[in-house]
């Protein structure tokens, strides 16, 4: 019986010790801590994050492209702007600010735990704990799908970052990260 007890114990301890450790990354609702992950400049789901060298970037996604039959891998450079796109995710950058690093990204997957489709009152719900803003979609605040009319943006204002939602006809469309002061 001693032993039972003993063992029953040390399976508590053992399971105690290893979640002191583990780095709470959702919010009090259960869902992504939408600050936590806006602060550090990232996407979960990403690999790379706001700041990233943008040599580094280019030099790692055209090893990924010539090595990977189903990698994508573009490069558009634009008169204030330079785009870099692979697959599922879009990183921007300003020409005059290209030693600060990756300002803009832009998943079309998914992102924060939610893929394309997604209703906006999900995400709204999801992150109820944060203030937002809703606006109609132009070509300002989401210059990456120009052409899209019919839609709308919300968006998550953190100290440094900002987090926004694309929908189109309600549905996900993308979600982008990126510098507020860099971009708006």
């Amino acid at each position: 019986m001693k032993r039972l007890f003993s063992l029953i114990l040390a399976v508590i301890l053992v399971f105690t010790f290893a979640a002191c450790g583990k780095k709470d990354d959702t919010s009090k609702d259960g869902g992504i801590d939408l600050e936590y992950y806006a602060e550090l400049g990232s996407i979960p789901e990403c690999e790379y994050s706001l700041g990233q060298d943008i040599a580094t970037l280019k030099a790692e996604l055209e090893e990924l492209y010539n090595t990977e039959e189903e990698a994508v891998y573009n490069f558009v450079q634009k008169d204030d702007y330079a785009e870099i796109d692979s697959l599922g995710f879009q990183y921007y950058y300003l020409n005059d600010k290209e030693s600060e690093g990756v300002s803009y990204i832009v998943a079309l997957d998914k992102a924060f735990g939610f893929n394309p489709n997604t209703v906006s009152v999900e995400i709204t719900d999801a992150f109820k704990g944060y203030d937002y803003t809703e606006e109609a979609l132009n070509d300002k605040n989401s210059f990456f799908i120009l052409g899209v009319a019919e839609g709308k943006v919300i968006k998550y204002k953190f100290k440094k970052n900002t987090v926004s939602f694309v929908f189109i006809n309600d549905a996900l469309f993308a979600t982008a990260i990126y510098k507020t002061g860099d971009w708006e």
